[in-house]
């Protein structure tokens, strides 16, 4: 099987990390579209990886473009520690932090990438952070939201009984339990927060049916 170059550099930079989270690493990317994911995501400017984890993605995004600045946040301090050894050698094209509300509300960026992390929160909590995203980006800039989708039902049903292992058995994800809200309902609020919106199945594959919600900011909303 042929292994992306980009992938082998950011194991590279994760090299001194303990056994179980390079583990991990290893099984996410196996399972998760990250290189087609990539593709969308601006090639320039600041991105922010919203739920970032030990920083897989983030590191990802950063190799595979250096004219991204990558901002990683997540709410899980060791592997927060993690993630900022292995970017060092990136110097500031790649950070990481722990404070979501301060930098959602004090910075902008190119576009905000969410990475299976709503289904953590309550409906409620879910359509906030939405909201708070949408403002947290540059007019022109975009809200790229990787959820499940409902169907084919089979590959839901997969999924969730590995996330009840993987949030209440295992405790390898943190989280307010699972909470997995219709597509309709997140287009909705994506809508409501000034998005065009567009979808992307990308579960081709994948035993997993990973889905992805595009959300564009229009220049209407430049200052």
């Amino acid at each position: 099987m042929k292994v992306d170059p980009a992938f082998r550099e950011v194991m590279a930079l994760h090299r001194h990390s303990p056994p179980k989270a390079r583990a991990q690493m290893v099984v996410r990317w196996l399972t998760c579209p990250f290189e087609r994911l990539e593709k969308l995501v601006p090639r320039t400017g600041r991105i922010l990886d919203l739920g970032c984890g030990h920083g897989l993605f983030s590191s990802y995004l950063a190799v595979c473009s250096k004219e991204r600045t990558v901002v990683g946040v997540d709410i899980d301090d060791a592997k927060l520690a993690i993630a900022k050894r292995a970017a060092e050698p990136l110097g500031g094209r790649l950070s990481f932090r722990n404070d979501i509300s301060a930098t959602l509300a004090e910075e902008k960026f190119t576009a905000v990438v969410m990475v299976d992390v709503l289904y953590l929160m309550t409906a409620q909590v879910q359509r906030d952070l939405l909201r708070r995203a949408a403002a947290a980006i540059e007019p022109g800039g975009s809200l790229l939201v990787k959820e499940m989708a409902a169907l084919p039902k089979w590959k839901f049903d997969w999924n969730r009984l590995q996330e009840v292992a993987a949030v209440k058995l295992l405790k390898i994800t943190r989280g307010a339990g699972l909470h997995f809200v219709a597509a309709d309902a997140q287009r909705e609020w994506m809508v409501e927060a000034g998005l065009d919106l567009s979808d992307h199945p990308l579960d081709r594959g994948y035993l997993h049916p990973h889905h992805l919600l595009e959300g564009k900011k229009s220049q209407r909303y430049a200052d």
